[in-house]
């Protein structure tokens, strides 16, 4: 009687625990962090929050506030703003060494700069030269364990003492970014607090595990910052690159959240998907590091792997990008409560537990970057060292043409300098910008500028390759010349830009803009919203210029001479968009200023159609482009409120990659008869097979059936029917509408997926037309480049007085693919004034 009313209580007891537990997740401070004495003066988490990390999702204002207390708090401490969200969220990082480091930590940072200066690093002592780790977290705003351990490391290293702490503090200097993606970290915590009952829900089912379209993980505007390191498209990338550079860290951490089910794992990855560009060493010195982990992991009882999934290929990720710097770049990817207390096949996935294996791991970094410290040390030198090598007595230098687009010139110098890339200008608006390979960031420009199409393994986790000079359709010449006296180095402040200055008494019958101009969509919008007429020829001409005569090609625009002429020059001038006054609408070739060969372009009234199987990867950057780059608005609206919506007010409708499975057969009919009014539908990649059979029709190229000789061969076998990111080059007729703008008959896509489309009857209708050999950098097997070669890229179609056109590819791909801005500027503006004997016929 008594032993069974023992188990009674016990049993009891083991309830009361475990719904204590389902009620307030509450656990103590030791379970995150080693039992020694912390500085009572240092505020805890739980003081600053009123609970302790892992009861709910902290949001980026809470994070913020608490690490500013914290560098106010502790003299270990120094807080770093390095950019703004566009939600204009601080992104931040916190400098944290022993109060000595501290007191000369500009001079210690000077000195690190030195080991990347192959002329200087040699002659430096690293024994006694401090390690420099940058611990990032939760690029990702739906993998948020990272971003709650960053809290808890930061009251760590502010508070603790003991004999770790203070070796860690004296021989590292530790840069802690505690959120790579302020914005989405927000929106996910948002989600999953209001969600969270007070009697913790696991089912998976629950609506707390499960986001709403576009979810947390992406930026404002659904990109995914986890690919943009080396694209620099967005402000929060532009800011950390900044800061890398700036102190060129020895280890850079990217924490992760993956698949509920999963467990830990830490790299290196695959190893035959290393990219070729990285040493060796730096895959061994990532292994070594990897056996702290596992050691760290072992100790509380965590399951792991390494080396069987993710790669170090792509230099565009957070874990990748260091790898060609110098640096040790690692990534920890922990199974995701996606909330509070989710079931699982290995168990209850507890947030708090999330938390402490990124807090665990966080600290086995620490610990492996002091016990490797020289080690490490010695690889960064030798890398810049060996690269020097490498390059000792090239010549080669790059040259950026800065004709036919200066902007774009402009554009592509800015973003390959902010990667530490050291170029000339020689001043000259028709010259170039000079890249020498000798330098020491040779690698990075091989790797940046190589065409690639021979690979160990066929598989990869992100792209295959990224090809700059094709992002933007302008291959860059090499030349082997010497560095001359009178170029400058680039200075983006002191670029030489267009005079506009028109003086009043000239008489001049219109001003005209080359549409080839990265900027002229802008300048174009622009000109509309502010009452102007004008409009886009459509043949070449030669027109007297108040400089003399001037061949201007087709898509030129023409703005008449009148009253707002001094508007139409401030509005050029914001944009670097040159003017030319013409004197005469007699032109001594080709079409006169008058002439019925022109267009009036229409203000843009947009609509983008988005939710649910609509992909927010491709929904964002439209978005991105529209209103960051041509300040267009654009309506944004979810698939299930089309059917109730009034079409009549939008001119153009866009429907970015998709498979649109909730529009039914009436909302297809509406949209038929919409643009068969006049409207303009834009559909990309998947969207087209939803149009296909209803508003529109063509023959796809089938794939091959997959066959497989073995079950262990299966992933190997399935990439062959992949195309996860390569770029194709295309043929292209720069007289048709769409490709106004473009110099030259050759074009560069870049493809993900497989969709191919046989060309049309009508020649004419084929204005973008994939090479005999069309892949032109990254991975494509063979029955896949043979299905594309010949296809169409796009198909126009004409219904009633509207006008469909389709993309094969993504134009805009993740902001970067300048060489497709000019097409979709084409898309929006021009694509109504496409004669029909250049349309596809159903």
């Amino acid at each position: 009687m008594i032993k069974k009313r023992y188990l009674n209580g016990i049993f009891s007891l083991f309830l009361s625990v475990l719904f204590f537990w389902a009620q307030a997740q509450k656990v103590n401070l030791n379970y995150y962090l080693p039992d020694v004495f912390y500085n009572p003066n240092i505020t805890t988490p739980e003081e600053y929050l009123g609970w302790q990390p892992g009861e709910w999702h902290i949001t980026h204002d809470q994070i913020t506030g608490y690490f500013k207390l914290l560098a106010k708090e502790s003299p270990r401490m120094k807080f770093t703003e390095y950019a703004r969200s566009y939600e204009q969220r601080p992104l931040f990082y916190v400098t944290i060494s022993d109060e000595s480091n501290m007191g000369q930590i500009e001079e210690i940072r000077k000195k690190h700069i030195e080991l990347t200066d192959a002329s200087k690093s040699m002659d430096l002592d690293i024994a006694d030269m401090p390690i420099v780790l940058y611990q990032g977290y939760s690029v990702h705003g739906n993998e948020s364990s990272g971003a709650n351990a960053a809290v808890l490391l930061a009251y760590y290293m502010a508070a603790a003492e003991g004999d770790r702490v203070e070796k860690l503090l004296k021989e590292a200097v530790v840069l802690l970014d505690p959120c790579y993606n302020p914005d989405g970290l927000n929106r996910f915590a948002s989600w999953v607090n209001m969600n969270k009952s007070t009697t913790l829900v696991s089912d998976p089912n629950d609506r707390e595990y499960n986001e709403i379209w576009p979810r947390g993980r992406t930026n404002h505007y659904w990109f995914d910052l986890n690919r943009d390191w080396l694209l620099l498209t967005h402000p929060e990338s532009r800011g950390r690159i900044q800061a890398f550079h700036h102190w060129k860290p020895n280890i850079l951490t990217d924490h992760h959240e993956m698949g509920t089910n999963s467990t830990f794992f830490f790299q290196p990855g695959v190893p035959e998907r290393t990219n070729p560009n990285t040493p060796q060493l730096n895959q061994d010195l990532t292994e070594k590091i990897g056996t702290f982990h596992a050691k760290a992991l072992d100790a509380i009882g965590s399951s792991y792997y390494t080396k069987e999934s993710f790669d170090d290929f792509y230099y565009g990720k957070g874990s990748t990008y260091p790898d060609i710097q110098g640096s040790i770049g690692i990534l920890f990817e922990q199974a995701s409560s996606r909330g509070h207390y989710q079931e699982s096949v290995n168990g209850i996935l507890t947030f708090p537990f999330t938390i402490r294996n990124q807090v665990v791991t966080s600290f086995s970094t620490q610990d492996a970057a002091i016990e490797m410290r020289e080690e490490i040390l010695r690889f960064q030198r030798d890398f810049y060292q060996n690269a020097a090598k490498e390059v000792k007595g090239d010549g080669t230098v790059y040259k950026i043409s800065k004709k036919p687009d200066y902007n774009k010139a402009i554009y592509l110098a800015k973003l390959l300098s902010q990667h530490d890339i050291i170029i000339y200008d020689d001043g000259n608006m028709e010259g170039y910008f000079y890249i020498p390979v000798q330098q020491k960031q040779s690698r990075l420009i091989k790797t940046m500028f190589e065409v690639v199409t021979d690979f160990k393994v066929n598989i990869f986790y992100d792209v295959s390759t990224w090809h700059f000079p094709a992002a933007f359709n302008m291959l860059i010449s090499n030349s082997v010349q010497s560095i001359s006296d009178d170029w400058k180095l680039f200075n983006a402040e002191e670029l030489v830009q267009h005079d506009n200055a028109f003086k009043t008494d000239t008489e001049m019958v219109s001003f005209a803009f080359e549409w080839e101009d990265l900027n002229a969509g802008i300048l174009l919008n622009a000109l509309l919203e502010n009452g102007f007429q004008p409009r886009m020829m459509h043949e070449a001409f030669t027109a007297s210029t108040i400089k003399g005569e001037k061949r201007f090609d087709r898509g030129t625009i023409l703005v008449k001479s009148g009253d707002k002429n001094k508007n139409l020059f401030d509005l050029a001038n914001k944009v670097n968009v040159k003017l030319y006054g013409i004197t005469s609408g007699f032109n001594s070739e080709g079409v006169m200023l008058g002439s019925p060969s022109s267009f009036k372009p229409e203000k843009v009234k947009a609509l983008m159609l988005i939710g649910n199987s609509v992909n927010a990867y491709d929904a964002g950057e439209i978005w991105f482009q529209m209103d960051q780059r041509l300040n267009i608005p654009l309506t944004k609206v979810e698939l299930t409120r089309f059917s109730s919506l009034n079409l009549s007010r939008y001119n153009v409708i866009i429907m970015p990659d998709g498979s649109y499975r909730s529009l039914k057969q009436e909302d297809m009919d509406k949209l038929k008869q919409w643009v068969s009014s006049g409207g303009t539908l834009i559909a990309f990649k998947r969207a087209l097979n939803k149009l296909n059979g209803s508003l529109i029709t063509y023959e796809s190229i089938p794939t091959a059936k997959r066959t497989f000789e073995n079950y262990g061969d299966r992933q190997e076998k399935s990439a062959q029917h992949v195309i996860g990111g390569a770029i194709f080059e295309s043929e292209i007729d720069t007289s048709y509408p769409l490709f106004y703008g473009y110099s030259s008959s050759s074009y560069y896509s870049f493809k993900r997926g497989t969709l191919a489309i046989k060309p049309a009857g009508n020649s004419l209708a084929n204005p973008m037309v994939y090479k005999t050999k069309p892949l032109f950098s990254g991975y494509a097997s063979e029955e896949n480049k043979e299905r594309i070669k010949n296809s169409s890229g796009l198909v126009i179609y004409g219904i009633g007085s509207g006008r469909i056109v389709g993309s094969v590819d993504n134009p805009l791909f993740r902001g970067y693919w300048r060489g497709g801005d000019k097409l979709f500027e084409n898309m929006i503006f021009v694509s109504g004034a496409i004669s029909g004997v250049g349309l596809r016929e159903d």
